[in-house]
């Protein structure tokens, strides 16, 4: 349930005075796992619904190219249709998997054009700016593939890795969808010891490249003229039992201080940073 009243005009002049929101969908869920000597798979069938949010119908967005996003009275929940297929094999001490997935979303949340009071371009911050609204647009798809695998290379000594894939497509207007990620993962190796372990790990994002995102639909403002860049960070982590049920923890991030962006936040990540912690089990 929602509700976003627009009291003050004085900015823009709305053609409403509030935007209502109360809906539900029933969702459900069906899984089944099948272990045969050393391989297991298992498959999910699911749905589910995204109601809008506050910042979905009741805010005025500056995307930064010329295009602003007014909010919509119209807009309504977006709904998607599940399945999920996966497989690991054990090895012994070498364990890989695989998991694929695929989303169909219904009555999809986009930006499309729109008007304002039945001009399709206002004047924002002293310029004229594309007026665009969210709006349920049809179909669109999202599908990926999770790799996994891990190693025991001593009786101390793992590495593991994780490897993350994604597409999607807005079928209406046949465009990527922006928010879907590019390649991402992490390789770690650890050390575990009686009372203490120790890991470092990399983290890391592929490239985005501009024609993989609709920039010209007002979405987005890119980062670079090429797309967002790729990065990857170096990183270490311990954690030693102080006494029993105490537990110290200690992290450096970023060791080579990188500056980089996590594809879609639009807020640089921290450099350089040290965290500390204490962990009780009572």
């Amino acid at each position: 349930m929602l509700t976003s009243k627009f009291e003050d005009k004085s900015f823009y002049n709305f053609p409403f005075d509030e935007i209502t929101y109360n809906s539900g969908a029933p969702t459900a869920s069906l899984g089944a796992v099948c272990s045969v000597s050393s391989w297991h798979v298992r498959g999910v069938l699911s749905s589910g619904f995204r109601a809008p949010n506050v910042d979905d119908v009741g805010k005025i967005f500056d995307t930064g190219n010329g295009v602003v996003i007014f909010p919509n009275p119209d807009l309504s929940s977006e709904y998607s249709y599940n399945g999920e297929l996966g497989v690991d094999r054990d090895f012994g001490p070498f364990l890989a998997g695989a998991t694929g997935y695929y989303s169909l979303l219904r009555d999809a949340v986009l930006a499309r054009d729109g008007q304002l009071n039945g001009q399709d371009s206002v004047l924002y911050d002293g310029e004229m700016a594309k007026v665009k609204s969210l709006q349920n647009a049809g179909e669109a798809f999202v599908a990926g593939l999770d790799i996994h695998a891990k190693a025991k290379l001593t009786e101390q000594l793992t590495a593991s890795t994780q490897l993350s894939t994604a597409q999607g497509r807005d079928t209406e207007s046949d465009l990527p969808l922006r928010p879907v990620p590019p390649l991402f993962g992490q390789t770690s190796v650890i050390y575990q010891a009686k009372r203490w372990a120790g890991e470092i790990f990399a983290r890391y994002n592929a490239w985005k490249n501009l024609d993989d995102m609709p920039v010209s639909g007002g979405e987005v403002t890119a980062y670079t003229d090429d797309g967002v860049p790729s990065w990857w960070t170096l990183n270490v982590r311990g954690d030693v039992e102080v006494v029993e049920h105490l537990e110290l923890v200690a992290s450096l991030e970023n060791i080579l201080d990188l500056h980089y962006r996590p594809y879609g936040s639009g807020v640089s990540a921290p450099g350089r940073n040290f965290i500390v912690s204490l962990r009780a089990e009572l």
